[in-house]
């Protein structure tokens, strides 16, 4: 499970029980403990590779005429059973990243730079200070909000899918919160919200809530309740900086 436990893929029950053991288990929390810190420092090493629209859509399709070629070819053999529920479990998995899925990158995203006691670019209590220097590393206006309940530490850039977007921390309660910051692509690459519309992924450790504010896109991300942090996105629809 300790993979699982690293990537946040495990559901309530599996991190529930999962939690419960490593606190009675030295050894497994030893272990747990040095595949994640040997994950996290893997992952800020490594640049990940940016997969573009049309390359995707080529993929689903080639996918799509494989499963059907295989269905209809080996349609009495299991060997050809196995073959058209292995791609159709990859497309499945295509379409839970367009469904949702894509907010695992950003609480691997959050959880490597909650991990780390510096990881700022510019340390700032100002959020128009924070916007300008964010603005000028990525290239864009961004909207850094004052929330009354979470204090802002500073910002940083970092990479999805190709993309330079910014990153403002807060902390609330003791707690990291990361605030993505850009514009629709690569923020959202699925679905369309209204303005001020919450979207809301609930996980465990973390959980995810996204919306669109004047234009702005954020997606924020951190441990607090989902509700906790639902209410500190709405702190954060007020006028652009």
């Amino acid at each position: 499970m300790v993979p699982g436990w690293i990537d946040g893929e495990l559901d309530a029950t599996e991190s529930a029980d999962f939690a419960a053991h490593l606190a009675s288990c030295r050894d497994c929390a030893d272990f747990a403990g040095e595949e994640r810190a040997f994950a996290v420092g893997l992952r800020r090493k490594l640049r990940r590779p940016a997969m573009h629209p049309d390359d995707r859509s080529q993929i689903m399709s080639d996918l799509r005429c494989l499963a059907e070629t295989r269905r209809d070819r080996r349609r009495k053999t299991w060997g050809g059973a196995w073959a058209v529920a292995a791609c159709l479990a990859l497309l499945a998995g295509l379409a839970m990243e367009r469904a949702g899925d894509w907010t695992r990158a950003y609480r691997t995203e959050h959880a490597e730079i909650a991990g780390v006691s510096g990881g700022l670019e510019i340390r700032s209590g100002s959020a128009p200070q924070v916007a300008a220097w964010l603005a000028s590393a990525v290239g864009m206006p961004v909207h850094v909000p004052v929330m009354p309940g979470a204090r802002l530490l500073g910002a940083t850039t970092v990479e999805l899918r190709g993309r330079r977007v910014g990153l403002a921390v807060y902390e609330s309660g003791g707690r990291r919160l990361s605030l993505f910051l850009g514009n629709r692509e690569p923020l959202f690459p699925t679905g369309n919200l209204a303005p001020d519309e919450l979207f809301t992924r609930r996980g465990t450790p973390y959980s995810v809530v996204a919306w669109v504010h004047q234009g702005h896109y954020h997606v924020a991300v951190s441990d607090l309740p989902a509700e906790r942090l639902q209410e500190l996105a709405r702190q954060c629809q007020k006028p652009a900086t």
